[in-house]
């Protein structure tokens, strides 16, 4: 059979196919690629059906090795990886040959999170169930049928977002509990610049470095949904991912819609925001 194995997986690597919006009213997180047009032109340059899966890694820190010939396509921003052993050196954004035997290196990325690896044959595993399945060490990935690829191009373009000097402004709209703010978290939430670290970057939220005041609001668990910003009693912010749960209790303050989730997981290392509230939209 052929197949691909993952000697090393990095902080948090998975397989991703399409969000599952029709699973949240079953209580099912909504998954899928964090950046949904990227796994899409990824799949359409190689040629693979448009639900195929992804590989969807943060951080880097990856190896493979391939059973077979493969051609793959990376997106990541400004990261080189290099063939096990082989002068090759290969950019994000062209394609790449694997032979029979060969192994793919990812070094750790240093100035972004979030990258994204797919091949001319889909990826699978045994559980094809789960919206995102979660790759460890020695996880073997199964090739589909090899499919008849689009003209071959050794360089495509691929978008890339490099950092910026000024802070990233982040549309938002005021979330079901908004009114629970207190004016100090109020004034700290339109005017402070947010930061996350590495370790807070995650599926299911975001954890940011900043805290507003701590409170004391006792609420009924509520339904959320990606995009949504929880307040902690400790004052900390989470903004949920597509892993995340579909209910919660802590006060829904902000809710970023699909631009402004894109553009946050688009964010290089150190990379500050601030949240530009519409006053007129709510949640």
């Amino acid at each position: 059979m052929d197949k691909l194995t993952l000697l090393q997986a990095g902080p948090y690597t998975s397989l991703q196919r399409l969000p599952r919006w029709e699973k949240l009213a079953m209580g099912w997180p909504v998954g899928g690629p964090l950046e949904p047009d990227i796994a899409a032109l990824m799949r359409r340059l190689l040629g693979i059906p448009k639900d195929a899966a992804v590989l969807e890694f943060f951080g880097g820190g990856l190896r493979m090795e391939a059973t077979c010939p493969l051609r793959g396509l990376l997106w990541t921003p400004s990261t080189r990886f290099t063939f096990q052993g082989g002068p090759q050196h290969i950019r994000a954004g062209e394609f790449f040959q694997l032979r029979a035997g060969d192994r793919l290196k990812i070094p750790i990325l240093k100035e972004s999170y979030l990258g994204y690896l797919a091949f001319d044959r889909s990826l699978s595993t045994e559980i094809t169930d789960k919206g995102t399945v979660r790759l460890v060490q020695k996880a073997t990935l199964a090739l589909g049928p090899k499919v008849l690829s689009p003209t071959f191009h050794a360089r495509v373009q691929l978008p890339f977002f490099p950092l910026r000097t000024k802070p990233y402004e982040l549309p938002v709209c005021a979330g079901p509990d908004f009114h629970l703010l207190d004016p100090f978290s109020l004034a700290r939430l339109q005017e402070q610049p947010f930061t996350f670290s590495a370790a807070a970057f995650h599926r299911m939220g975001l954890r940011l470095s900043e805290h507003l005041q701590p409170h004391a609001h006792s609420l009924l668990s509520s339904p959320t949904q990606p995009g949504t910003v929880q307040w902690t009693p400790s004052g900390e912010l989470i903004l949920l991912g597509p892993d995340a749960q579909v209910t919660g209790g802590y006060p829904r303050i902000l809710h970023l819609p699909e631009s402004s989730r894109l553009a946050l997981y688009r964010l290089c290392r150190g990379q500050a925001f601030i949240f530009s509230l519409n006053p007129r939209k709510s949640f």
